[in-house]
């Protein structure tokens, strides 16, 4: 084949590879949610992009939530230059809940004793739908929507809706829901499938609204840890309208709450056990008070009633040739999983030379739910409890084994569950907010379901009782008064559960019912102090019942709040100032509050800082003599919830009146602490930009292209240089022959 027909066979192969990545780029749609400012409306800003030459196609228009626009595009990156005030989010699965049959419900009445009902309070569940046939939901299904087949019928074979709503608002005979008089508004938007996308969850939202949702109820913990569904939720708080999700079941482990529980303008709901329950919660204390956060009971282990206490031993991985001379009568036993060692050998190994228990500790990051099996007995089970540990705790247990520290373990009924998801959420404030039953196994209504699915609607229906007693309040005031009347659950032999797991408490009806009224505006005590600086909270507290005097104290942190007392008075607010001291160490601790006759707690969270920053209109000012690249990372200001671009930083929302500040030294671009202030001027009206960047599948394609048209042209030279070579040595043949 001759040079220049190898040259053209080249460029036209790399001019086809060019073309398909073109045309697979720009032809692929993908669904976006762009999200307006509340000064630019649907109208301009289809003009906008009708005059822009823009290849879009409308899906949906935002109205009641505020101006947006749901379109598929090829040219998201376009938008973005359009409307700079805007955001764009890009449409993402979302997987689905599913739960096992529904049955006829049990004899139960969450009700039972209450003076109220959730009567007049209508309640937005977009799940997987609410079949209104069942008898005990006859009635209660005021409106629905199937925006998967696009009816009005949302029944379907996943109940886990309908479970869903007899939680809230379920009556019959022989049960009844926790406001069995709210009405329900249906949203089916999962399909059989058992995915959505956030812009079904956008238009499901849209419809809540504009129907006059009070509540709206998200049982899809789990479903995703991006940011994104943060602005949707936000509009509806800002419209007063309370959303109540589950925070997933990702736990044990810390920092494990999911979207859209994570964002602050959402109660975020964990589960505890339940009377159903059968599981048990184990709580391992080491000598020193440290309780370990991540234990897990294996499948196939013994759990005693009482508890299990005794020294900690090191036994490597537990196999016998590690045991074998090593009394371990009334010891607990400590290995290393190795993944190769069963579970069930280590436990039959500690267990015959006297071992009461045996933590297995993960050789590597995570949690693990592991399962006693013996190769030659399929049949065994474990004499001794046998508990995994993760390896985030594994430093912490080997210390203290290798020590020979006094050890105890007990298994509780009354505990938050330990699928339940924690906290703390960006290093900011305390989640989840509150837990609830979500442990049934049975439940009243005769069905075999745990997840924290089902704490949330708990909740959601004592929400509708408060405001039944209280009016719409507005959440801001509703989830204060939900987290101070919670209970935190006291852990044996002294002590509450770490706020990261049970937020403020465990909500029950009857006590949130007859305490709730006083509330605290932010309800997120979260405090940042230095090393060498304290730093003050300014809260405001007030009352929705009668007046009286409320004595305040905090407990488990070095903090003080002033004044300790104060007279309350319907109606009116009063300024309270919280004060962290100076420190280097994170910790949690509890304001306590006298008021009424009851007790009322609420969770306090000490993050301290390394330097201090404020923001100031449009000017970053740090401490003198230091130079820093800031990222602030979250900021609750107008317009809603959209990114901001001010000099070198940048804010995104946390909280209501703060954000984060993450700080680089400006020469190693290495982070040199975590720092959050408070921003006291309003941010409305500064310019902003939409952060999100064009999706993964754009930058990989892109990134192919480059790789491949390197190759390419790199295998043309060496083409062309071996054809270069042979065509000299074949002249040089020819010379030869002739002379």
């Amino acid at each position: 084949m001759s040079r220049w027909k190898i040259r053209t066979i080249l460029l036209l192969l790399f001019a086809i590879l060019i073309i398909s990545v073109k045309v697979g780029t720009a032809g692929s749609l993908e669904t976006v949610l762009l999200l307006l400012p509340n000064n630019v409306s649907n109208g301009i800003a289809l003009h906008e992009l009708k005059t822009s030459g823009v290849d879009i196609n409308v899906l949906w228009e935002l109205k009641a939530l505020g101006p947006g626009l749901i379109l598929e595009t090829s040219d998201a990156a376009s938008l973005k230059r359009i409307f700079p005030h805007a955001l764009v989010l890009h449409d993402r699965y979302l997987p689905g809940p599913s739960i096992a049959g529904l049955g006829a419900p049990r004899s139960y009445n969450y009700n039972e004793g209450l003076n109220y009902t959730g009567k007049g309070i209508l309640v937005a569940i977009i799940d997987t739908g609410v079949n209104d046939s069942l008898p005990w939901l006859k009635g209660k299904v005021i409106s629905q929507y199937d925006f998967i087949d696009g009816d009005n019928d949302t029944s379907t074979r996943n109940p886990h809706g309908n479970v869903i709503a007899s939680i809230i608002a379920g009556s019959w005979s022989n049960f009844t829901g926790v406001a069995p008089k709210a009405k329900i508004l249906a949203y089916r938007i999962f399909g059989n499938g058992g995915f959505t996308s956030t812009a079904l969850l956008a238009r499901a939202l849209e419809r809540a609204t504009e129907e006059g949702a009070d509540i709206v109820n998200l049982s899809l913990g789990g479903i995703t840890t991006r940011s994104e569904l943060n602005p949707l939720i936000y509009r509806l708080y800002r419209k007063g309208i309370a959303v109540i999700a589950a925070v997933g079941n990702s736990g044990p482990d810390p920092g494990t709450v999911s979207y859209p529980a994570l964002s602050w303008s959402v109660l975020g709901v964990g589960a505890s056990l339940s009377p159903f329950a059968r599981g048990y919660f184990p709580l391992v204390k080491l000598g020193d008070g440290t309780i370990l956060l991540t234990p897990m009971l294996m499948a196939g282990a013994n759990v005693t009633s009482r508890s299990v206490d005794g020294r900690l031993a090191y036994v490597i991985h537990a196999r016998l040739t590690d045991v074998r001379d090593i009394d371990l009568r009334g010891k607990v036993a400590v290995s290393v999983r190795d993944h190769r060692t069963y579970f069930g050998v280590m436990a039959k190994n500690v267990a015959e030379r006297g071992a009461v228990a045996l933590l297995v500790v993960n050789d590597e990051n995570g949690s693990f739910r592991g399962k006693i099996l013996l190769p030659e007995n399929p049949n065994y089970t474990s004499p001794i409890p046998v508990l995994s540990v993760s390896g985030e705790e594994r430093d912490i247990l080997l210390r203290a084994a290798k020590r020979e520290d006094h050890v105890s373990i007990s298994f509780l009924r009354r505990a938050p569950a330990q699928f339940s998801a924690r906290g703390p959420a960006l290093g900011l404030y305390v989640k989840p907010d509150v837990i609830a039953w979500g442990s049934m196994d049975p439940n009243p209504l005769g069905f075999n379901a745990t997840g924290t699915s089902f704490s949330a609607p708990y909740v959601t229906g004592v929400a509708a009782l408060l405001m039944e007693r209280f009016g719409k309040i507005g959440p801001e005031k509703l989830y204060s008064m939900m987290k101070l009347a919670a209970s935190p659950l006291p852990v044996p032999g002294g002590g509450l559960f770490s706020p990261i797991i049970l937020g403020a408490g465990e909500i029950n009806a009857s006590v949130e019912v007859s305490r709730a009224s006083l509330y605290i505006v932010p309800s997120y005590l979260s405090l940042f102090p230095t090393c060498s600086k304290p730093y003050k909270l300014e809260a405001k507290i007030g009352t929705l019942g009668h007046g009286g005097i409320a004595v305040l104290s905090i407990v488990g942190v070095d903090a003080s709040v002033h004044p300790g007392r104060i007279t309350l008075v319907p109606g009116i607010e009063r300024t309270i100032d919280i004060r962290a001291e100076p420190t280097c160490k994170r910790s949690f601790g509890w304001l306590k509050i006298l008021y009424d006759g009851y007790n009322y707690t609420l969770p306090m969270f000490i993050e301290p800082g390394k330097a201090l920053v404020s923001v100031s209109g449009y000017t970053v000012n740090t401490a003198p003599g230091r130079n820093y690249t800031l990222e602030v990372i979250g900021s609750s200001m107008e317009p809603v919830q959209e990114y901001y671009s001010v000099g070198n930083v940048t804010l995104r929302d946390v909280g209501p009146g703060y954000c984060a500040v993450l700080a680089y030294t400006a020469s190693s671009l290495k982070p040199v602490g975590k720092m959050l202030t408070y921003i006291a001027v309003p941010l409305s009206g500064r310019p902003g930009f939409a952060l999100a960047g064009p999706p993964v599948e754009t930058y990989v394609v892109v990134l192919i292209t480059i790789v491949l048209s390197a190759a390419l042209a790199l295998l043309a030279l060496a083409l062309d240089k071996l054809l270069a070579k042979r065509i000299t040595r074949a002249r040089n043949i020819r010379a030869d022959r002739r002379i």
